[in-house]
């Protein structure tokens, strides 16, 4: 399922909606991510740098799944 999801993710970059989101995600989510990505830093063990974070967001930002 995660690697589903990681596929769609990937498919979903490469559109210029896509790039466009991915930018406005960037600028944003270090604020507004810290949580999450602290959750799955400590998930991940010895390699704490190393995990992807994937979400499915409604249109109106609210965050429905996360996957770590």
């Amino acid at each position: 399922m995660m690697a589903d999801f990681s596929k769609l993710a990937k498919a979903n970059l490469e559109t210029a909606e896509g790039k466009q989101y991915n930018a406005a995600v960037a600028a944003e989510a270090p604020q507004k991510l810290a949580w999450f990505v602290e959750q799955c830093s400590s998930a991940a063990g010895d390699e704490p740098a190393s995990f992807d974070l994937l979400m499915s967001v409604q249109g109106d930002g609210i965050v429905l799944m996360t996957f770590c």
